[in-house]
């Protein structure tokens, strides 16, 4: 097995772990550990499993060199991967916040009343919403998800070339 395959799998039992957290510090802690889980992938890659052999490694030269060659194609690499692992590997930064906004509920007979100041976090973890980036708007565990199936998606190609024999 590949060394990236274990880190994705460590990755999404992290994703599985953030998605249960509702206090502002463990979401964060988990994010951080997900984002770096995520390019750590792609990491083993290139300085781990490209050892076993060479067919391992023209698999994975080719799969990197696709990666470069189709920016467009792979910009959940470029925008999010490398760009979120970045920002927070030097800066120590979340790009994604909790969204708060007045609690809304429709009363007995049927008009719209606040009946809280405002969700977050703090018992609710719906909002978790990119601030910055070409992902700004959108939930963050969306597009984390989508990441990691990205990531995923690369290491099964490069499986699946080596079970084919490149």
């Amino acid at each position: 097995m590949l060394r990236a395959r274990e880190v994705i799998e460590d990755a999404q039992t992290a994703f599985e772990l953030l998605e249960e957290q509702i206090d502002e510090t463990m979401v964060r802690i988990h994010w951080f550990l997900c984002i770096c889980l995520c390019r750590t992938a792609l990491d083993a890659l290139n300085k781990v499993d490209r050892k076993h052999s060479e067919n391992t490694d023209a698999a994975i030269s080719e799969q990197w060199k696709n990666i470069k060659d189709h920016p467009t194609e792979n910009e959940i690499f470029f925008h999010f991967i490398k760009a979120e692992r970045d920002l927070m590997i030097h800066q120590y930064e979340v790009s994604a916040d909790s969204y708060e906004a007045p609690l809304l509920a429709f009363d007995e007979d049927g008009s719209i009343a606040q009946v809280a100041n405002e969700i977050g976090l703090e018992g609710d973890f719906d909002w978790f919403i990119l601030q910055t980036g070409k992902y700004a708007g959108e939930d963050a565990r969306d597009i984390l998800k989508e990441a990691l199936s990205w990531v995923d998606s690369r290491v099964t190609e490069i499986e699946k070339s080596l079970l084919e024999g490149v």
